[in-house]
């Protein structure tokens, strides 16, 4: 009998824009790319027509009240989100703009709230790469977080930071991240600083 994460990488694939779509109901699902983003390791990675797996989530998370995000509750807006969001609100989004922020041109900035981050008017040259590069696959399941488990314990997935005992590349990954979000513009909207100070942005 297949576990739920070998019907989860058997799954079909969707991209963006095409016919059907992930349904408004629990479940994981799984991220490839066409395109290995700049520094991502290639030995390990899962593949299957070209297209490598780089990151897996779940929608609802294990834990959260009936106030939760509804954009996290079921695989068809999550999924969206990553697809066309903000970082602010994808994890997935966050590490792979930081992969991405010298090819794409990317600064990061810090919303006045001083807790959540976006690539600002980047966030579109994002989605576009994200569109035009990877494939999401899903699984639909009651407790999506027990195949979420599965994966960060058998697969190597480079984008997941902080589900997994990291390897060399999420290592240094986490640190750009943290680094990017301590220099970090003030505020979304907020002027750049003065052209003698340099842009706030790590590549």
């Amino acid at each position: 009998m297949a576990s739920p994460l070998d019907e989860l990488l058997s799954a079909p694939d969707w991209g963006w824009n095409e016919p059907g779509g992930p349904p408004r109901a629990p479940g994981a699902y799984a991220w490839a790319g066409d395109v290995l983003p700049p520094g991502v390791p290639e030995e390990g990675l899962w593949e299957r027509d070209g297209y490598a797996l780089l990151y897996v989530g779940i929608a609802p998370r294990a834990t959260g009240g009936p106030g939760r995000d509804p954009m996290r509750t079921s695989l068809a807006p999550r999924i969206a989100y990553h697809f066309e969001g903000s970082a602010d609100a994808s994890a997935l989004r966050t590490a792979l703009g930081v992969v991405l922020a010298k090819p794409l041109g990317l600064t990061l900035w810090r919303h006045a709230d001083g807790a959540r981050y976006t690539w600002g008017d980047g966030e579109a040259a994002l989605s576009r790469w994200m569109q035009a590069h990877m494939r999401v696959r899903w699984l639909r399941h009651s407790r999506p977080w027990e195949v979420a488990d599965m994966a960060f314990r058998n697969l190597t997935l480079p984008l997941n930071l902080q589900a997994q005992e990291p390897s060399p590349f999420q290592l240094e990954l986490g640190q750009r991240k943290a680094m990017m979000q301590t220099l970090a513009l003030p505020e979304l909207g907020a002027r750049p600083p003065a052209e003698d100070d340099g842009p706030a942005r790590v590549d």
